[in-house]
C-alpha cells in the first residue's frame, strides 16, 4: 500500500499547482482495492476495470429503464462487461493454483482466500459467487474510502493548526526510517494523533449517506409513533 500511495503523489500530485482530490483519490482508491483483491496491477487491466466500474456508477441511480441509450441500459452492459473480466481473472488464478504456479505476493489477497474457502458442506465457493463478492467489495471500498480521504484533506487544509500536528507525526515516522524503505505495521499503529483526526472527520462528516435501522421497542419520536416490528427506518447520519 506505500509503494502504491508513493506512486500516486508522484504521477498525481507532484509538481502540479492544483490538484483535484476527490477524482485521484477516486482512482487511487479503485486501484489500491484492485491489487487488495485480486492482485491486479497492470495498469492496463485496471484502466479496463476501471471503465466498466465507471459505467456502472453512472447508472446506479439511474432510472431503471432498460431501453438502448439508456444510463441504466448501459450499466447493465458495463456490469456484464465487468464481470466477465473479473471471471477470467478468477479462472486464470484458479488454474494458477491448481498448476502450484502461484507467485507468494498473491496467496494473501482476497481472491485466493475465497478460493480456498468451503461451505458448510464443504464445498468449494462457487466462481460466480466469489465474483459478486469481489464486486461488492469495490462498490463497498469506492466511493466512501474515497470521499473519506477527500475530506480528511479539506480539514487539513481549512485547519493549519491541525495540519501541523499531523505532518509533525508523520515527519517523526519518516525520520525513523532508512531511505527508500516502506511503513510497516508498526509505523501505522504510531500515527495516533493522524488517526484521531481521521475518526473526528468521519464523525462530522460520515461518507455513507445512512443505514436502515429497526427500533428494539416500541418508541414515539417527536409525537410519531414507531413500531418495534414495523418497517425498518432509514437513518440519515449527517442529520443526526
Amino acid at each position: 500500500m506505500d509503494s502504491m500511495a508513493r506512486k500516486h503523489v508522484e504521477l498525481n500530485w507532484v509538481g502540479n499547482e492544483v490538484v483535484k482530490v476527490f477524482p485521484v483519490s477516486k482512482k487511487y482508491t479503485f486501484d489500491l482495492a484492485c491489487k487488495l483483491f485480486m492482485s491486479v496491477v497492470d495498469p492496463e487491466h485496471v484502466t479496463r476495470l476501471f471503465k466498466h466500474f465507471s459505467v456502472i456508477i453512472t447508472g446506479l441511480f439511474s432510472v431503471p429503464i432498460d431501453l438502448p441509450g439508456t444510463a441504466y441500459n448501459r450499466a447493465m452492459k458495463g456490469g456484464k462487461s465487468m464481470r466477465e473480466e473479473i471471471m477470467k481473472i478468477i479462472a486464470n488464478r484458479k488454474k494458477e493454483m491448481l498448476e502450484n504456479k502461484l507467485v507468494t505476493a498473491c496467496k494473501s489477497d482476497f481472491l485466493s482466500r475465497m478460493l480456498l474457502v468451503t461451505d458448510a458442506n464443504n464445498e468449494f465457493i462457487s466462481e460466480k459467487v466469489i465474483c459478486n463478492n469481489i464486486v461488492g467489495l469495490l462498490f463497498a471500498s469506492y466511493e466512501t474510502t474515497s470521499t473519506g480521504v477527500s475530506f480528511v484533506l479539506k480539514y487539513l487544509a481549512q485547519l493549519p493548526h491541525i495540519y501541523h500536528e499531523v505532518y509533525k507525526e508523520q515527519m517523526e515516522i519518516a525520520k525513523s526510517k532508512s531511505e527508500g524503505e516502506l511503513l510497516n505495521w508498526e509505523d501505522i499503529q504510531k500515527m495516533k494523533y493522524s488517526w484521531n483526526v481521521v475518526c473526528e472527520t468521519l464523525r462530522l462528516v460520515p461518507p455513507a449517506l445512512g443505514n436502515n435501522q429497526s427500533p428494539r421497542k416500541d418508541s414515539i419520536p417527536h409525537s410519531f409513533p414507531v413500531p418495534a416490528e414495523g418497517l425498518p427506518l432509514h437513518i440519515i447520519r449527517h442529520k443526526t
